[in-house]
């Protein structure tokens, strides 16, 4: 198989890209896959964000995997304000009950999760 100039240059421009971006970005992904792969396919690129030293930039509108996953997250609030923290400060902030609690359901900081309150618990 022999390879056209465009295509050579394609791929050498390829992969200076793939050397000077020392990172992958991963849109959704947990909806592209099952719920039992999703722990396998987090498992993965966490490995592999350490034995490569990249940077794995995960977009996901699922926040209790993102807290249990991240080493760092982006919360972009409602009024446009833009934080950069640690899972657990931004939980304990209250940043992320103030931004997502709606009706019955509450988000625990202690334990990163959201919860349905009860109906006559609610103040």
């Amino acid at each position: 198989m022999t390879s056209t100039g465009v295509e050579l240059r394609d791929l050498t421009i390829g992969h200076a890209r793939r050397r000077a971006f020392r990172g992958r970005t991963v849109t959704e992904i947990a909806s592209k896959v099952n719920v039992a792969r999703r722990g396998e396919l987090v498992d993965v690129l966490g490995r592999l964000a350490r034995e490569q030293n990249l940077a794995v930039v995960m977009s996901t509108h699922e926040l209790e995997l993102a807290l249990r996953v991240s080493d760092r997250m982006w919360l972009l609030e409602a009024d446009r304000t833009l934080t950069c923290d640690t899972p657990a400060a931004l939980a304990e902030s209250g940043r992320i009950g103030a931004e997502f609690d709606r009706g019955c359901m509450r988000f625990g900081p202690r334990r990163m999760v959201f919860d349905l309150e009860a109906e006559d618990s609610r103040v």
